[in-house]
């Protein structure tokens, strides 16, 4: 899967256009000094220092950013694991930016598999048909051997209180549309192995894996989804 990258968030697609913008005025820059037009290679120069500029706060933010999120992520696996430690239970554990899905028994991982994501994965699920892939604490609220149009499948309670919070929030604020709905139908499910982030929000795996998947699975099984963690038992 080196190939493929998870969606990218809104920071990334700024920090590309700001970095666009300076290395088209650094060559505009140079084709206005071969024609000895030096005021418009100033100018074009200090054009790409802004953009430069700009590219500096992003980047800062967005690290800033993510160094909060860490510490939060780190925290849901860290209790995922205990808790499982603690009743001796397994489970599901999804870190986003790897593309791995571990289930943990008695605290520690047992199994690891490739899975796939929504096809904009780089962010928290704000609203539906936004393509991310949720990232939170949850449950597995069905198992689905049968009638899933996936093979087979987990469904998890998202959205959560918390995500319920947010969505809220971010509509008072104007951060997403009043007319938005949340979403639901958030699942872990087969039919995947095909070297692609391409569903609306689910993970998935191959329908192998599923089989797998399935044998620990019960209701009530936690389900942990985070973009990325660097603890692990």
């Amino acid at each position: 899967m080196s190939s493929r990258i998870i969606g990218k968030p809104l920071a990334n697609f700024n920090a590309e256009r700001y970095w666009s913008a300076a290395d088209l005025a650094l060559h505009m820059s140079q084709q206005l000094i071969i024609k000895d037009e030096f005021v418009g290679a100033i100018e074009a120069v200090r054009s790409g220092r802004e953009s430069l500029n700009k590219l500096s706060q992003v980047l800062n933010e967005y690290a800033n950013d993510e160094a909060q999120k860490i510490r939060i992520w780190r925290r849901w696996v860290r209790e995922t694991i205990d808790n499982s430690r603690a009743n001796g239970s397994p489970a599901i554990i999804v870190d986003k930016s790897a593309h791995k899905l571990y289930i943990v028994e008695s605290g520690k991982i047992v199994r690891k598999f490739e899975c796939e994501l929504g096809y904009n994965s780089g962010k928290q699920k704000f609203f539906s048909g936004d393509g991310a892939t949720p990232e939170g604490q949850y449950i597995v609220t069905k198992t689905k051997h049968n009638g899933s149009k996936f093979y087979k499948a987990l469904l998890i309670n998202y959205p959560n209180q918390l995500d319920k919070k947010r969505f809220a929030e971010n509509k008072s604020k104007g951060i997403i549309s009043r007319y938005a709905r949340i979403g639901a139908l958030i699942e872990i499910h087969g039919n995947g192995g095909r070297n692609d982030d391409w569903t609306d929000g689910c993970v998935a795996v191959t329908n192998g894996q599923m089989d797998s998947i399935m044998q620990y699975a019960t209701v009530g099984m936690p389900v942990t989804i985070v973009r990325r963690s660097d603890i692990w038992p």
